[in-house]
């Protein structure tokens, strides 16, 4: 007992040390995410360039019908961090989700990288990665597997990752099928629709709608990487995002 008491005044018992492990992860998830506001870039040729912060915005259902009494119809979101630490003796991981926010923050504003170093317009079909302003964090995503993810969906979960791999680099290409080879090597608009594709599992970033959680910052939808066809063989909207800047 005596022994027991001594550890526990000198924080040596196995709870303390995982406190203080998890206390250290956490600080340092918060300097690496600092809780200032961000604003998005301002655009002054209607484009997107290497090195603007953006919103990724999905908007919402048109039909407000809510049709199944647990599901409501989707609302507009935008691609936002959770900075939540993983495990302790993890590598640093943040998990990333779509937050009913539509106003920049500290969370869902992200800034357009280069994986090349390539600079001025961002192209259609041109590698790029998303990454948290000022913060060596990179938008990831893998094939799903048992082990990675124990979840029933199965889906390929979005982390934000300090480090620059295949695994990070995205594409984006038109939202109608039959126009992307047109489009393709042509500069995108800002404010407009597009498909963000995974350059390695060549899915599609999707907002699951009907798998939601009620978060700090207020509701927030599961993010995946994962293609929803309709009938006509082109993307559902929701796999359509916006890079939202200031065209004023």
């Amino acid at each position: 007992m005596k022994d027991f008491l001594g550890k526990r005044s000198r924080g040596e018992l196995l709870y303390q040390r995982k406190q203080a492990a998890l206390a250290a992860k956490q600080s340092m998830v918060e300097s690496s995410m600092p809780s200032a506001q961000r604003d998005v870039s301002k655009t002054t040729d209607g484009l997107v360039h290497f090195g603007d912060n953006v919103m990724v915005l999905n908007e919402g259902d048109k039909d407000r019908t809510k049709y199944f009494s647990s599901v409501d119809p989707r609302d507009t979101n935008t691609l936002c961090v959770n900075p939540t630490p993983g495990p302790v003796g993890a590598p640093m991981d943040l998990p990333v989700g779509s937050l009913i926010v539509t106003e920049p923050m500290y969370r869902n504003v992200f800034q357009i990288q280069s994986v090349d170093g390539s600079s001025g317009p961002l192209l259609y079909g041109q590698p790029f990665t998303l990454a948290v302003p000022d913060a060596n964090l990179r938008l990831h995503t893998d094939v799903a597997s048992l082990f990675t993810n124990p979840k029933p969906i199965r889906t390929q979960d979005l982390k934000m990752l300090e480090r620059t791999s295949y695994s990070t680099h995205w594409l984006c290409e038109s939202i109608d099928p039959l126009l992307r080879m047109e489009h393709e090597g042509a500069p995108i608009k800002a404010n407009t629709k597009v498909i963000i594709r995974h350059g390695k599992t060549n899915n599609a970033l999707c907002v699951l709608g009907d798998q939601s959680i009620e978060g700090a910052d207020g509701k927030e939808y599961q993010a995946t990487a994962r293609t929803e066809l309709d009938c006509h063989k082109a993307e559902k909207p929701t796999n359509h995002w916006i890079f939202v800047m200031d065209a004023n």
